[in-house]
């Protein structure tokens, strides 16, 4: 069996860290924030049990991932001739092997890209967080993903079970509220290689059952 690889570092802010961004800035921090206060969100979203992620490392396709990642990065422009922006379409698939190859992330997110959005399926640890030592962050979560004005904008539009529970729509508005008021497009924003990545992005969106980025 093949080692499982890393995504390969470069200049530009990887796609795996854009995948730690949406997993953990927003689902981790924002949801545990809510949940530390809210006990019906507790007992819905968190469990003692790690909901059952899908893994599916693939070592050939990853290599072949961050060629084409790294295609992006660095464009080749001929002498002269202004370049068309460039763009990268990942498919729910690619991110999922970004992310089952990552030791970091491998286990805790799943993505499925629909319509106009990107879900994630969770099951992260909330061992930080005070009064949730053993247990973990289990739901199903909708993302708008955008640039807006040059910044980076995850918008969070619907939330449900893993195990197939239905979430009160006044719990799922609060939990909702609480990610939209925590600023995390700010924290997330002012980390130095969000702003470093996202001086080449021109723009973020959802096309035809990708994420596609395009670039100056």
């Amino acid at each position: 069996m093949q080692p499982m690889l890393e995504p390969k570092k470069h200049g530009y802010f990887s796609l795996i860290s854009l995948t730690l961004v949406i997993a953990f800035f927003l689902i981790g921090g924002g949801a545990a924030f809510l949940i530390h206060r809210t006990y019906s969100a507790r007992q819905l979203i968190t469990s003692t049990q790690k909901a059952d992620i899908p893994i599916e490392p693939s070592a050939e396709k990853s290599v072949e991932i961050n060629r084409r990642i790294e295609a992006f990065s660095t464009p080749s422009v001929g002498a002269g001739v202004e370049a068309e922006p460039a763009e990268l379409a990942l498919s729910a698939d690619d991110i999922n092997t970004l992310v089952a190859n990552s030791p970091t992330l491998a286990g805790k997110a799943y993505f499925k890209i629909e319509n106009d959005q990107v879900m994630v399926q969770s099951a992260v640890p909330l061992d930080a967080v005070p009064g949730f030592t053993g247990r973990y962050l289990n739901g199903n979560f909708s993302l708008k993903v955008a640039v807006e004005n040059g910044l980076l904008a995850i918008t969070p539009t619907s939330i449900s079970t893993t195990d197939g529970q239905q979430i009160p729509p006044e719990v799922e508005g609060a939990i909702l509220q609480a990610l939209k008021t925590q600023n995390l497009n700010q924290m997330v924003n002012s980390d130095p290689r969000v702003q470093a990545w996202l001086k080449n992005i021109t723009d973020i969106q959802v096309q035809d059952g990708n994420l596609v980025i395009k670039r100056r």
